[in-house]
């Protein structure tokens, strides 16, 4: 799973995800369309918000959450 598919799979839109980051929906667009880099900020936001691992964020992964961390 991509982070662009979770986004879709959680229902949530473009426009309010990116409201709740204090971003503009451009901005996560080209975020998700790996057309701009994901910022350490991005990366911390989600993992509060949603649990997500950076690794799947940036795309090294497609496991939305961290599993056996030792």
């Amino acid at each position: 799973m991509s982070m662009k598919e979770w986004v879709k799979a959680q229902g949530l839109s473009y426009r309010q995800l990116a409201s709740d980051m204090g971003v503009s929906a451009s901005q996560l667009c080209k975020k998700l369309n790996r057309q701009s880099a994901w910022q350490e900020d991005d990366l911390v936001w989600f993992s509060d918000h949603y649990g997500l691992s950076a690794d799947f964020v940036i795309g090294c992964s497609e496991e939305p959450y961290r599993v056996g961390v030792a």
